[in-house]
């Protein structure tokens, strides 16, 4: 039998596929009334639709195919005009933008490039579910700082410090 690497031992069923499973459960029964977050509960604009639809219909191929690694030109331009027209900063759509297929992607790109092994990772708790595990496949140590809703979930300096065990 072939030998998988060792950091699949560290892979395990997300907290996040885990909820999603149960959200697909309460789809299906009337008696479970859904709080859950990650599917939108509105459908796309019409506008969006209309035109997913012609180019969808001009050109299926192109439409179903495979992009660029790093995402359609056109696309990263838009993002590049929209986050200067709202955040006032300026990317460039060819060096400093990717699209990604979803959030989880672009968090897990993002820690794999940042960190080495044996860094620390500061991560707030409450947190992201998939955070920790990212950070573990990447060969870092998640360090939780608990957040709590009277302090705005910003973390506090004092109350971590307080946490950690005296050297003996």
């Amino acid at each position: 039998m072939a030998k998988l690497s060792s950091r699949i031992d560290k892979i395990h069923t997300s907290p996040i596929r885990r909820v999603a499973g149960l959200l697909d459960e309460a789809r299906e029964r009337s008696d479970i009334i859904s709080f859950g977050g990650g599917a939108p509960s509105l459908p796309p604009p019409k506008k969006f639709l209309e035109e997913f639809s012609r180019l969808l219909n001009e050109n299926p191929l192109r439409s179903c195919g495979y992009t660029g690694t790093k995402g359609i030109p056109q696309l990263r331009e838009a993002v590049a005009e929209d986050v200067k027209k709202y955040s006032k900063v300026a990317f460039d759509p060819n060096s400093e933008i990717i699209v990604t297929t979803g959030a989880t992607e672009s968090i897990y790109s993002s820690i794999m490039s940042l960190i080495d092994s044996g860094d620390e990772v500061i991560i707030t708790d409450p947190t992201y579910l998939g955070y920790r595990e990212m950070i573990e496949l990447a060969q870092g140590r998640p360090k939780r700082i608990p957040v709590h809703v009277e302090n705005g979930y910003q973390p506090d300096g004092e109350e971590r410090l307080s946490r950690r065990k005296p050297k003996q």
